[in-house]
C-alpha cells in the first residue's frame, strides 16, 4: 500500500513538472480545460487527505495546479467572501481547501448558482484538512465544527453571506 501511495505521488509531481498548463495556461480552450478536470479531482482528493504538514513542496504544486484550472475554466465560478479571513489566517492551506472544495463541489454539481451549498462544500474541505492535523488549534475553526455537526452549517452561511450584501 506504502509503495503504491509513494508512486502516486511520484506521478503526481512527474505531471505537474511536465505538464505546461502550470506555468501558462493562455494557450488552453475550454475544451483543454475540460480535459483537465479527471487530474484536478485527483489533486483535490490527494488535498483533502494528506495533513498541511507532509509532503508541502507537492502540496503548494497542486494547490497552483488547481488555483490555475479555477482562474481559467468557465465552469468555475467561486466567490472569496470576506468571513473566511478567520480561517484563512489560520493557517494558509486553508484557504486553498476551500477553493479546492468548492471546486470539487462544483464539477460534480455543474452548479455554479446556490452560493450556500458551494461555500458549505469548502468550508467541510476546510474542517476535513483540519481534522487531519498539523494546524494549530483555531477557535472560529472549532465553532465552525460545532456548526457543522449540529445542522446549522447552512444556516450559519447564509448567515454570514447576508451580512456581506448589506
Amino acid at each position: 500500500m506504502k509503495k503504491l501511495a509513494v508512486l502516486f505521488l511520484l506521478l503526481i509531481s512527474f505531471f505537474f513538472q511536465k505538464n505546461s498548463f502550470a506555468q501558462n495556461d493562455n494557450k488552453y480552450t475550454q475544451e483543454d480545460y475540460e480535459k483537465l478536470i479527471p487530474n484536478v479531482l485527483k489533486g483535490i482528493e490527494w488535498l483533502e487527505t494528506t495533513p498541511v504538514t507532509k509532503d508541502t513542496v507537492l502540496r503548494k504544486e497542486i494547490n497552483f495546479y488547481i488555483l490555475r484550472f479555477a482562474a481559467g475554466y468557465h465552469g468555475i465560478t467561486i466567490k472569496i467572501s470576506g468571513y473566511l479571513n478567520d480561517y484563512a489566517q489560520a493557517n494558509s492551506y486553508l484557504l486553498m481547501a476551500f477553493i479546492a472544495g468548492a471546486v470539487k463541489y462544483e464539477l460534480a454539481t455543474k452548479d455554479k448558482e446556490n452560493e450556500v451549498k458551494i461555500n458549505a462544500a469548502g468550508l467541510k474541505s476546510i474542517l476535513n484538512l483540519y481534522n487531519l492535523g498539523g494546524i494549530e488549534k483555531n477557535n472560529a475553526i472549532d465553532t465552525l465544527i460545532e456548526k457543522e455537526k449540529t445542522g446549522k452549517l447552512d444556516e450559519f452561511i447564509r448567515e454570514k453571506l447576508e451580512k456581506e450584501k448589506e
